[in-house]
């Protein structure tokens, strides 16, 4: 999709995201590949910055850990 900046995003993030798993901040459900598009799509709903960033800060906190709690 984005070639090697994609890739270099990957690499460096797997191991951030293996250790919030380990430590049990983040859920276990989801690839990096699936949180980076999710990100991806909410970057691309039109309207303001204000507009996204509410729907934004929802879906990470559906990574949490604490949001299988609920």
């Amino acid at each position: 999709m984005f070639g090697a900046g994609y890739a270099r995003v990957l690499e460096a993030g797997r191991p951030l995201l293996n250790a919030a798993r380990k430590s049990g901040e983040v859920q276990v459900d989801l690839t990096l590949e699936q949180i980076l598009d999710l990100i991806a799509s909410i970057a691309k709903i039109p309207g303001a910055d204000t507009y996204r960033k509410p729907i934004l800060d929802a879906a990470l906190r559906g990574l949490s850990s604490d949001s299988k709690a609920q």
